[in-house]
């Protein structure tokens, strides 16, 4: 390495270049390394978050991966990121922040088998680390792979790391570029990577969550009641039953963005005051079955109101509200000709 090259650095770090990382800087870059991986994962999960709320705005909520996805996701962007950094640097981040470099045999940058099964054993073992306390300094990787870790805070190529022997012969301008390349090609391969990683995430937050699976579109065609003859059922129930079906219509729309909240409230209102006209010509078995339809209407209402509205309690209650409407005509027809007043 060139003198300008080293005039930036001590003589007192310089005196411990090449030789093997203790344990403390070694945990220092791991943790630098954790953090890399975690804004990785938090902007795959943006990722995934903007894709859906692109799709369906209106439906949009924030995706809920299973545990199982997220320990996936994370152990391959980790290995990922160990394997292509080691292979083409021999340093992640965090070991060019704490001035370190992961060595092969012969002292060249571990090739992309060694690199993969190093990145394995540390994830599997990470708490082999504190065998770096002792006096050889080599964790569990270490020893089981038969590689190193030194201080090298040169930027490229010098005696003691990767390329050692091209260095000492002088020619330095092929393994900066060749170091340089890697670089590139390692963070078009860590780009890639991280769309595979969002991949998985998207389909784990579709098929393998903890949640059942969300229930199909509303439609007025599902949410509306089977069809009943109303040429019996006194007009207010007949009236109730069709507000109820505008209603189911109305929440329709609105899961499926064609409708605002407005509208449902309208709608709701016009259902209640049905109610209320009902409840004054039926009698006391009708009425009760009437105070069911109330309360379900009143969830639909408090989930249509949510920020954002809440497309699955809206549907279930209007499938509630459907259903003691239905049970409200049952009784409709049963009872035939009014019961008040005589």
């Amino acid at each position: 390495m060139a003198a300008d090259d080293r005039a930036g650095v001590p003589a007192e770090v310089r005196a411990c270049q090449g030789h093997r990382a203790g344990v403390v800087s070694r945990a220092l870059a791991a943790v630098v390394d954790l953090g890399v991986l975690v804004v990785a994962l938090g902007a795959g999960y943006l990722a995934v978050a903007g894709l859906a709320f692109a799709v369906s705005p209106a439906r949009f909520s924030f995706p809920r991966p299973s545990r199982t996805v997220v320990v996936v996701a994370a152990a391959a962007l980790a290995i990922s990121y160990l394997t292509v950094s080691w292979t083409a640097t021999g340093r992640t981040v965090g070991d060019l922040a704490l001035g370190l470099r992961v060595l092969g045999r012969g002292g060249r940058c571990p090739h992309p088998v060694l690199a993969l099964l190093r990145a394995v054993c540390c994830l599997v073992f990470p708490i082999g680390l504190a065998v770096a306390a002792g006096p050889g300094r080599r964790s569990v990787a270490d020893l089981l792979l038969r590689t190193s870790v030194v201080y090298d805070w040169f930027p490229f190529t010098s005696p003691g790391t990767c390329e050692v022997r091209r260095w000492r012969a002088g020619k330095r301008d092929l393994p900066e570029r060749r170091e340089v390349s890697a670089v590139v090609a390692s963070r078009r391969v860590m780009v890639a990577v991280l769309a595979g990683v969002v991949t998985v995430v998207v389909g784990g937050c579709q098929s393998g969550g903890s949640e059942p699976p969300a229930a199909p579109p509303a439609t007025a065609a599902t949410m509306a009641p089977p069809a009943s003859p109303l040429a019996s059922v006194r007009p207010e129930c007949a009236s109730l039953v069709d507000s109820g079906q505008a209603l189911a219509a109305t929440v329709s729309e609105l899961v499926q963005g064609t409708a605002s909240r407005e509208q449902v409230r309208i709608a709701a209102a016009q259902l209640s005051s049905a109610i209320d006209s009902a409840q004054h010509t039926v009698g006391a078995e009708i009425s009760a079955r009437l105070n069911d339809v109330k309360a379900a209407l009143q969830r639909v209402v408090d989930a249509a109101g949510a920020q954002p509205p809440d497309g699955a309690a809206m549907r279930a209650g209007v499938n509630d509200l459907l259903v003691a409407l239905r049970d409200v005509a049952t009784s409709c027809q049963a009872a035939g000709t009014p019961t008040s007043g005589g």
